[in-house]
């Protein structure tokens, strides 16, 4: 199944689960600190690149402030860097291997490079360390369907929904290649409600990184 049907989430500050190790706790250098946060800020204000810039300044004053790597393997994705991505947010896993919003990164890093076994793994690491990982489901599910496990794939898909909208866009465009339009159709109605439901309301930063894979989209 091509990869260009399916939309991603990027999980960035806004969405990450709490499950930390005490080296991501740790109190990072101030300098540091400062520089993460502008990034954040450029982030949410869509300038990518000058994030980047920022977090890459974090990093490199405190190049173990794990929350920076995070942020940062979170803006190579956005920019298409997706090697770049996956490199730094394993050195980010190596420093706080118990934060499931890493994984879910790292996994989105991997479906984005079409590594998909290694990106199933990490949502499954995710949300062993995390159930309640919503978006760490949704990626499992997308890379099992795109690896034409439908049935798992279909119930981790079934399993976001209710927290992240873009599964039942997934859902309803794996019935639609099955041939079951009328599923399809339900899922796409979904789909809509809760994305106009959303749009009422204040919408995190990780909400504001919808991505498909390839093209940015709002």
């Amino acid at each position: 199944m091509s990869h260009a049907i399916w939309s991603v989430i990027l999980v960035c500050a806004a969405a990450r689960a709490q499950t930390v190790s005490l080296a991501e706790l740790r109190p990072p250098d101030q300098r540091a600190r400062s520089a993460q946060r502008e990034g954040l800020k450029l982030s949410a204000a869509g300038d990518h690149a000058r994030a980047a810039a920022a977090l890459e300044k974090a990093v490199a004053l405190d190049p173990t402030y794990a929350l920076a790597l995070g942020d940062l393997g979170g803006q190579y994705v956005l920019l298409g860097r997706y090697q770049e991505a996956i490199t730094t947010l394993g050195r980010a896993l190596a420093i706080a291997p118990a934060a499931s919003w890493l994984h879910s990164n790292f996994a989105l890093a991997l479906i984005k490079s079409g590594r998909l076994a290694e990106a199933e793994q990490s949502a499954r690491n995710a949300i062993h360390l995390n159930p309640g990982n919503m978006q760490a489901h949704y990626l499992l599910g997308c890379a099992l369907v795109i690896e034409n496990n439908r049935a798992e794939g279909i119930q981790e898909l079934e399993a976001a929904a209710g927290e992240v909208p873009e599964a039942y866009r997934a859902l309803a465009q794996t019935y639609q290649l099955d041939g079951q339009t009328d599923l399809a159709r339900a899922e796409q109605y979904q789909y809509q409600v809760a994305t106009e439901a959303r749009s009422r309301k204040k919408t995190g930063a990780w909400q504001d990184a919808l991505l498909p894979f390839g093209t940015r989209v709002k």
